[in-house]
């Protein structure tokens, strides 16, 4: 019944709006807020926000946005409220429109109530998005900028068309927070931004870019990857290396080979040793057993013994017969510390094949 009444009420001021009799309507306007302010039912308030709402809206379209913005301050002032904050939230969530939306928005900051805050924002879903960017685009603040990222991130795929555009923005910070948000997305169009913002001019945003890729497992996650090897930053090529093995794919494997055989760099090669352990893809056995074996002036190993004993411990991880064979024959080797690793790798070669028979 009482909800009845406030959406009668509703009605009524709605048509004194369209009869531009503006000073009735705001004086009804503030008996219809004295009434929400001291409803109990949460049903009859959500009709006194929806009513509220619509009066907001048809205000704007009249040019009384002198109205609209009190009542966007009273919704303001719900959520402000420890009694009411909550419900108020809820409501506002439900209702939507744009006048709920900046006070929803305004309520970000508010301690205690941001997750309730963020899930009325995304039950907004793209009617939410241009002044949610809008926010995105101009936040400084660190905190600010964290919940916006989380905020779009559970938006979604609604989100998607605005984070394309913003991905070319000017600045830095917006299109590392867009690799940010994306690097979540499980939306088949995120691999193709990600792509463009791994070859950013920020390192950061590559980095962040990069990770994002490799946590898709889209399909083409192991091409952009094995392109990004050719990075000029050392510390960009250092972290591909790693995410590699995330995506333990054949072409991976033989790239990262490819890469230590040609290097000189003992760290380096150490570490795609360790990252083709990890992936224990068979496609890598031949380049680690070069690594192992191959000679260089007067017979000496080509390669540092250090990487060499990375090597090992890979094939041991890899496993199969050919794997096996390279570390037998290396527990005669020259060195000694190849020598214990060989026998270290065979003792873990055993246990792996008596786990797996077990």
């Amino acid at each position: 019944m009482r909800k009845r009444g406030a959406q009668s009420l509703g009605e009524m001021l709605l048509g004194l709006i369209d009869k531009e009799k503006f000073l009735l309507a705001e004086k009804s306007i503030k008996i219809l807020r004295g009434k929400m302010d001291k409803e109990d039912s949460f049903e009859v308030y959500l009709a006194y926000v929806s009513v509220l709402e619509k009066i907001a809206r048809k205000m704007r379209e009249a040019g009384r946005t002198d109205i609209a913005e009190k009542i966007q301050a009273t919704f303001t002032e719900q959520i402000s409220s420890e009694q009411k904050r909550k419900r108020a939230v809820q409501a506002l969530g439900k209702v939507g429109g744009t006048d709920a939306l900046i006070s929803l928005l305004s309520a970000l900051w508010e301690s205690g109530i941001y997750k309730e805050v963020r899930d009325a924002i995304v039950n907004m879903g793209k009617e939410a998005m241009p002044l949610v960017m809008e926010i995105f685009r101009e936040a400084e603040d660190k905190l600010l900028r964290r919940r916006m990222i989380d905020l779009i991130t559970n938006i979604g795929a609604d989100a998607m068309p605005h984070l394309v555009e913003a991905a070319r923005d000017e600045s830095w910070f917006i299109r590392r927070d867009v690799a940010t948000i994306l690097s979540e997305f499980e939306d088949p169009r995120a691999i193709e931004v990600l792509e463009m913002l791994s070859k950013d001019k920020e390192l950061l945003t590559r980095e962040i870019a990069l990770e994002g890729i490799a946590r898709t497992k889209d399909p083409e996650a192991e091409r952009i990857l094995i392109e990004a090897l050719g990075d000029p930053v050392t510390k960009v090529r250092d972290t591909v290396i790693k995410l590699l093995a995330k995506v333990p794919g054949e072409k991976g494997a033989l790239a990262l080979c490819d890469m230590a055989l040609q290097l000189e760099d003992e760290d380096l090669q150490k570490t795609i040793c360790g990252s083709l352990r990890q992936m224990g893809h068979v496609a890598a056995v031949e380049g680690l057993t070069k690594l192992i074996e191959e000679a260089a002036f007067m017979g000496r190993p080509k390669y540092p013994d250090a990487v060499r004993v990375n090597a090992l411990f890979a094939l041991a991880k890899i496993g199969g017969d050919a794997a096996r064979s390279v570390v037998e024959k290396a527990v005669d080797d020259k060195s000694r510390s190849v020598q214990i690793a060989a026998q270290s790798a065979l003792r873990r070669m055993k246990t792996d094949a008596q786990a797996g028979n077990g």
